[in-house]
């Protein structure tokens, strides 16, 4: 191929050949975020999970036996998308949060630790508290959490809530006593509608709200909310497994 003179005698590149420079320097840089992208999944799939499974109902115990003086956070503006540096911040300061108990849903293989709190860092080992002063088995105990099934689809913190069907058995344990609760209602619901955390939702038995971000085409934004509800059947003295 020959290349064109400028009247000076130097020779420049052909037209053809720089486009396809171009073209194959912006096809690497699509490879090389595809990789990050892909790798910084795997690293957030593996703090959640690292995060997840610290805790112990045996932690959950000597919490609530030896309370910490904590000041949880409610504030739901707050919370962020999951992203990576505030997955490797979370597994940082884990223990630096105020466990009150574990939710189990053994039909969709939920488990998770409650904190006490909706704490942006503390959302990423655990599912939170939604509101100040809530006791489990009397009236409204919502609780919020993450779905992380954008990254890996695995089961920790709520990614399967979206599997729960009516009739579902909800557990609730503090480490001395156990809630089961049978779902009752399910339901999207938009991010704006804040009332389902309420008290005054449990009118005839006391329920259990749980929700998370509803984004099944793994919006970084998603507008809406999945809710899980479930009325209190009976307790027990015998803690969840």
């Amino acid at each position: 191929m020959k290349k064109r003179v400028t009247k000076r005698g130097r020779r420049t590149p052909n037209k053809k050949w720089w486009g396809i420079g171009i073209i194959t320097f912006f096809a690497l840089l699509a490879v090389l975020g595809s990789t990050i992208t892909l790798n910084a999944d795997k690293i957030i799939d593996h703090n959640i999970r690292k995060g997840n499974q610290q805790v112990t109902l045996n932690q959950v115990k000597k919490d609530n036996n030896q309370p910490k003086h904590v000041t949880a956070t409610y504030d739901f503006k707050a919370i962020k998308p999951i992203n990576l540096v505030d997955s490797m911040r979370a597994n940082q300061v884990r223990n630096r949060f105020y466990h009150t108990g574990m939710i189990t849903i053994p039909h969709v293989k939920v488990k998770a630790v409650i904190n006490k709190g909706m704490n942006p860092l503390g959302l990423y080992t655990a599912v939170g508290e939604a509101k100040p002063g809530q006791i489990m088995g009397e009236e409204n105990f919502a609780i919020g959490g993450h779905n992380n099934y954008g990254y890996a689809r695995n089961n920790y913190l709520f990614s399967n809530l979206n599997r729960v069907v009516k009739g579902d058995k909800i557990y609730l344990t503090n480490g001395s006593k156990t809630y089961q609760y049978v779902t009752t209602e399910i339901k999207v619901i938009k991010y704006t509608e804040s009332n389902i955390i309420l008290n005054s939702e449990a009118r005839e038995k006391p329920i259990v709200t749980l929700f998370t971000c509803w984004s099944p085409n793994h919006e970084n934004n998603p507008k809406h909310r999945l809710m899980v509800r479930g009325e209190l059947q009976k307790i027990t003295n015998q803690s969840a497994n």
